[in-house]
């Protein structure tokens, strides 16, 4: 469906669980918990466990033009769909 995006039909039978990078530590402890773990997740306490990303840089900036901008989204668009549906089913996850 043209611009249904987030209904990815998933089992109902399935949980889904996203870890962000971004909130990687908090994200595993709840799920962790979530499972049912007895015990928290020992969380290490390093400047390794700050970094954004494998590089430990800010993402560069965008200098795509909007040309190459709606190319790129055409192609990424399903896999935007299937992604957003995960999101939106993640039982970690709040709506907000």
């Amino acid at each position: 469906h043209d611009g249904d995006i987030g209904h990815f039909p998933l089992p109902s039978n399935k949980e889904v669980f996203f870890i962000r990078t971004k909130y990687l530590w908090e994200d595993w402890v709840v799920v962790n918990n979530m499972l049912g773990s007895p015990h928290n997740v020992t969380v290490p306490n390093s400047d390794e466990t700050k970094k954004l990303n494998a590089r430990g840089e800010l993402p560069i900036e965008s200098n795509l033009s909007d040309e190459g901008r709606t190319t790129i989204c055409h192609f990424l668009k399903g896999d935007i769909q299937i992604y957003i549906s995960f999101l939106n089913n993640a039982v970690n996850l709040s709506d907000e």
